[in-house]
C-alpha cells in the first residue's frame, strides 16, 4: 500500500530535481503480475553470480535476494560481459601504437649499431 501518491524523484550525484509524478493505485492485477516475475528467466549475470557461489539450483529465480555487494556484482558484470566496439577499438590502437614503438626501438637500435661500425672502420684500416 501507498502511503503517499506523490513523489520527487531526485538526481543521484547533483542537486537536481527532476519532477513531481503522481502515483496510481496498484490494481488487484498487479499482485499477480509481480509474482509472474520471479518466474522469468534468470539473466547471464544472476546465472553466473549462483555458479559462482556454488548455487546450482533451478534456471528459475526463487525470488529470494543473493547478498553479495554490489562491487563484486560490478566487477563480474564488467568480467563476464561482451566488449563494446569503441573498447575494441581502443585495445587494436593500443596494440598498434606498442607495435609502432617496438619497431622504432628495433630501428634505433639498428642506426646506432651502423653508427659503431663506421666509427670502427677507419680504426681497422689503419691496422691493415
Amino acid at each position: 500500500s501507498l502511503e503517499s501518491d506523490t513523489i520527487v524523484v531526485h538526481a543521484i550525484q547533483s542537486d537536481h530535481k527532476i519532477s513531481s509524478y503522481r502515483l496510481v493505485k496498484p490494481s488487484k492485477y498487479s499482485k499477480s503480475k509481480r509474482t509472474s516475475l520471479s518466474d522469468r528467466r534468470t539473466s547471464k549475470l544472476e546465472r553466473l553470480e549462483k555458479e559462482g557461489a556454488g548455487r546450482k539450483d533451478s534456471q528459475k529465480d526463487t525470488g529470494g535476494n543473493i547478498s553479495v555487494p554490489d562491487e563484486s556484482i560490478i566487477e563480474k558484470g564488467k568480467k563476464f560481459r561482451p566488449k563494446t566496439l569503441s573498447e575494441i577499438m581502443v585495445e587494436n590502437q593500443i596494440e598498434k601504437t606498442r607495435k609502432l614503438i617496438l619497431k622504432a626501438q628495433r630501428a634505433q637500435f639498428k642506426i646506432q649499431q651502423r653508427k659503431k661500425e663506421w666509427e670502427e672502420l677507419p680504426t681497422q684500416r689503419k691496422r691493415t
